[in-house]
């Protein structure tokens, strides 16, 4: 088996460090230095375990029909990707993107499916991840052709669904509760529901989203967002790290695009989208 991980961010490293068990991994990356150092072993740290695999990397996608891509870069960088794969040979190809403006890129092309990630990970450094909480990915089609085979543990549960689009807008409109949020106040994932005046954006938000979207929100509940708060209380949201290191967040890819999907208002939210577009 062949599997071609896209981004040597968290998600990406993570994910090679587990793919590498099951087949032969090459991970892409933008920079030469990461390359070089990445050539000397990937390093998945966990718990008390540390453990380092060879991985081939490379700075080009390769161009191999019997491949599983994986893209795990940010979702603004996933148009770029895209038109490279456009010319490029593959079996499948999996998008593990925040928010939900990727899933009509992801529809352009073929055996193309979307990812959910539920775990819990960070980038120590170019070559090395701590993978911080257990969490499931879920695999499921977007355009009714093949998914790739990626054998689940407990370590990595791998779930395939047939109602990929309905997790996709769940963990988005959690997001919208967590990052922005967490972003602002530049605060741990945990620090929401502990602060009494969070606690009360978020109530408000709730009851705007509720009624923008009482559909998906069936699927989100107080209940669902302080259980997530609470497992990931000690991790800092990607949105957070990215304002605290000036870098270009994903706050149109998640936020935007759920403003975008509705004619409400949602002043709340859209307050908290305008403060995130002013810091970077």
């Amino acid at each position: 088996m062949k599997f071609t991980v896209i981004g040597g961010g968290a998600v990406g490293l993570l994910l090679a460090s587990y793919l590498v068990q099951q087949g032969d991994v090459t991970i892409v990356v933008r920079r030469a230095a990461q390359q070089e150092t990445l050539q000397n072993g990937l390093t998945r740290i966990c718990g008390d375990e540390q453990t380092t695999y060879r991985v081939t990397v490379t700075t080009a996608i390769p161009n191999d029909d019997t491949q599983h891509i994986f893209i795990c870069t940010k979702a603004y960088a996933l148009v770029e990707v895209i038109e490279q794969l456009q010319h490029v040979a593959y079996r499948t190809v999996s998008g593990c993107q925040n928010g939900l403006a990727h899933m009509e890129l992801l529809r352009t092309l073929r055996n193309s499916n979307a990812c959910v990630v539920e775990f819990g990970a960070f980038k120590k450094d170019e070559a090395t991840v701590v993978h911080t909480g257990i969490g499931r990915i879920v695999i499921g089609s977007l355009t009714g052709g093949k998914s790739p085979d990626v054998d689940s543990s407990d370590a990595l549960p791998v779930v395939y669904s047939e109602h990929i689009e309905r997790i996709v807008w769940r963990k988005a409109l959690l997001n919208c509760f967590i990052n922005p949020l967490t972003a602002i106040m530049q605060v741990r994932n945990g620090d929401i529901i502990q602060n009494e005046s969070l606690r009360a954006i978020v109530m408000q938000l709730f009851d705007e989203l509720n009624e923008a979207f009482p559909v998906q929100m069936e699927d989100v509940s107080i209940q669902d967002i302080i259980a997530l708060c609470d497992k990931t209380a000690a991790n800092y949201s990607s949105m957070c790290v990215d304002v605290r290191d000036g870098r270009q967040t994903e706050i149109d890819e998640i936020v935007g695009a759920v403003m975008m999907a509705t004619t409400h208002r949602l002043p709340t939210l859209r307050m908290l989208y305008l403060q995130i577009k002013s810091m970077q």
